[in-house]
């Protein structure tokens, strides 16, 4: 059962900040690593920049597979 953005915000609003509650989430098998084990941020920024864009301009609510 994989929880819905509003449970997610849901969940996160009595512990962070309101601006730091996600406006999307999307949900993936694994991320991306270094071989030291570090989330490779740069790769996932490319991979989901028309998702971010669609994000930022309003356009995509709830999630995405």
């Amino acid at each position: 059962c994989t929880p819905t953005v509003d449970e997610i915000r849901a969940h996160l609003a009595p512990r962070v900040a309101n601006w730091w509650l996600p406006d999307a989430v999307v949900h993936v098998e694994s991320l991306p690593r270094t071989g030291a084990g570090k989330y490779q941020k740069h790769v996932v920024r490319e991979a989901y920049k028309d998702h971010f864009a669609a994000v930022s301009a309003g356009t995509v609510l709830g999630s995405e597979g």
